[in-house]
């Protein structure tokens, strides 16, 4: 390995290390308060440093606390749309006969399919989006 590719692994690790030691315990605090769940809490912010591993340069990080909230922000309001998505598709599949009742695999699957369709739209403008969101009721 050249010398200034060590050093510059070197120093990746001790940025890591540090933001790590320095900001984990604040932020699993924060996650604790918003999500009330202790467990919750560890594993969000365990993704959010994952994440904060897999950046490129994670040297060039000025304010660590501001990109660690907007990351752990952003993982939250994925894990609430992605309950709210599982939740309207159980309320839904309660609704239906019960002539086959999906197994765990077909439902978790389905639910992923809900997901990709949602992300797919979340992308869409407003006005492209809308007909594909349109609710349609059975009143």
């Amino acid at each position: 390995m050249a010398p200034t590719a060590f050093a510059s692994t070197a120093s990746r690790e001790q940025v890591l290390h540090s933001l790590f030691g320095d900001h984990h315990g604040w932020l699993l605090g924060r996650m604790r308060a918003r999500l009330g769940c202790t467990h919750d809490a560890a594993d969000m912010a365990a993704e959010v440093f994952a994440q904060v591993v897999a950046l490129p340069e994670p040297q060039a990080i000025r304010e660590p606390r501001a990109l660690l909230t907007t990351i752990a922000k952003r993982l939250m309001y994925d894990s609430w749309r992605r309950r709210d998505l599982e939740r309207a598709y159980l309320e839904a599949l309660a609704l239906q006969p019960e002539v086959h009742e999906p197994s765990p695999e077909v439902r978790a699957l389905a639910i992923e399919a809900l997901l990709e369709v949602d992300a797919l739209l979340a992308g869409l403008s407003s006005r492209p989006a809308r007909p594909f969101c349109a609710v349609r009721s059975t009143a």
